[in-house]
């Protein structure tokens, strides 16, 4: 389980088998294109970019990986 700080003032868990392939799925299921996922990245990543972090972490992604999607969002350009 995952607790984070505080929700509605109380804490809260999450289960360890939610991950980035569900996550994922949840977009695809939205419609969101490859493109479109990448553009919330980019946004998540620009806005928020510490919380970017934690959440990828907290998909399951290892540092490195985290590291590299990070500096891809940052690379990006809008359009």
């Amino acid at each position: 389980m995952i607790t984070s700080n505080t929700y509605n003032g109380s804490k809260t868990t999450m289960n360890n088998d939610f991950g980035k392939k569900q996550w994922s799925a949840l977009f695809t299921e939205l419609g969101l294109s490859e493109a479109e996922m990448r553009r919330w990245h980019q946004l998540f990543e620009r806005h928020h970019p510490q919380d970017h972090g934690r959440f990828l972490s907290w998909l399951g992604l290892n540092n490195n990986e985290v590291q590299a999607l990070r500096r891809t969002c940052a690379e990006q350009t809008d359009g």
